[in-house]
């Protein structure tokens, strides 16, 4: 194999681990941004709504706590599987890290249409997880905000949805909140 086609090989698995978190194979936060920041640009050309999806797996420390690390990092990468699964062709779903993840749907004609995708998305998270030695029964605190209806800009949209995933988990958890009123 020649230098550079090695060095070819070398940035592309750099590139890779820079935008792909490496437990889950989902894009990271850095890839995610990139993304939010195109579909704001394409929405306003299609003039379309997006959701951006801030999503915490609710008890997650006591799935750790109880069975270990390595059957966390299991549901962690089950979960990963079914976003990816269920989610629109376009649309991303990503993981911030620890138990966050964060979800993009795009090219929503009515800011309502979101709701419709989220519950198919919450009824596949909230199946069992079968592992070696236990079973195991997520459920997720969802918040959501909505672009432009929300906020313009992707720092805006995703703080908004974070409080709201917060606000979530502040009642009780397995809930989706939209950024100011409970909607599912």
């Amino acid at each position: 194999m020649s230098d550079i086609t090695q060095q070819k090989i070398d940035l592309a698995a750099i590139t890779k681990s820079a935008h792909i978190d490496t437990l889950t194979g989902l894009p990271n936060r850095l890839l995610f941004t990139d993304r939010l920041i195109q579909a704001i640009s394409q929405a306003d050309r299609n003039k379309t709504f997006l959701a951006v999806c801030f999503m915490d797996l609710d008890n997650f420390k006591a799935i750790n706590d109880m069975h270990g690390h390595q059957c966390g990092d299991a549901v962690l990468k089950e979960l990963a599987i079914r976003l990816d699964s269920t989610i629109r062709a376009g649309d991303t779903a990503a993981r911030l890290g620890g138990d966050e993840f964060i979800l993009l749907l795009m090219g929503l004609k009515k800011s309502s249409e979101y709701a419709m995708i989220l519950k198919r998305i919450v009824r596949s998270i909230c199946q069992p997880i079968t592992l070696p030695s236990s079973v195991i029964f997520p459920t997720a605190s969802i918040g959501i905000a909505i672009y432009p209806a929300d906020a313009n800009t992707p720092n805006n949209l995703v703080a908004l949805a974070d409080s709201a995933m917060y606000r979530a988990k502040a009642q009780g958890g397995n809930r989706v909140i939209y950024h100011h009123k409970k909607i599912a």
